[in-house]
């Protein structure tokens, strides 16, 4: 993602850093899990990217999606296309340094009518400890999560909704906020 190695799919596929068919999975098979991934990944990228005047940026993307089975999928709001359809949302936080940008956590929204069903949850992978959380709650976490882990960052951008629903004004006293008024990034 941030080399200049040969891509074999979406990740570097090298001598030194072989990866199964050069996947996805090469992230997985080292650390073992998804999380452990997006950890290794994170050390990764605060090691090239790292800086006390980074901005995170807090945005949801939607997946169109045919079938019933893919986990979280539900008839609702589809940015993507601008209308309520069959669809998947992940909630994205983005590291923007004057080194660089990435992506460096997701969340997958998991409506309630899923959480409430655990078989259902159970036949995709949703582990049972999975809790009903909103968009602007998972925002909230990952936002905690990277704090936690003591990344710097100066700045949060998101839109409003995300900002007024979320609480973050306890979690960085420190870090400012830009938040356009309706809804959106700027």
């Amino acid at each position: 993602m941030l080399s200049s190695a040969k891509m074999g799919g979406s990740w570097p596929n090298t001598p030194e850093k072989p990866g199964p068919m050069g996947c996805s999975g090469c992230w997985v098979a080292r650390s073992g899990t998804w999380n452990g991934s997006r950890d290794d990944l994170r050390a990764y990228i605060l090691e090239r990217l790292g800086d006390p005047l980074a901005v995170l940026v807090i945005d949801e993307t939607s997946f169109r999606k045919r079938g019933k089975k893919s986990a979280g999928v539900k008839q609702q709001y589809c940015g993507t296309t601008g209308r309520v359809e069959n669809c998947q949302v992940g909630v994205f936080l983005s590291y923007v340094s004057s080194k660089g940008h990435t992506l460096i956590d997701r969340e997958l929204y998991v409506p309630k009518e899923w959480i409430d069903d655990p078989g259902r949850c159970r036949e995709v992978g949703i582990a049972e400890e999975t809790r009903f959380r909103t968009k602007c709650e998972l925002a909230q976490h990952m936002v905690e999560r990277l704090w936690n882990a003591q990344i710097p960052f100066a700045w949060v951008v998101a839109d409003s909704r995300v900002w007024r629903q979320s609480g973050f004004t306890h979690l960085a006293p420190s870090a400012s906020v830009f938040l356009r008024a309706g809804g959106g990034l700027r």
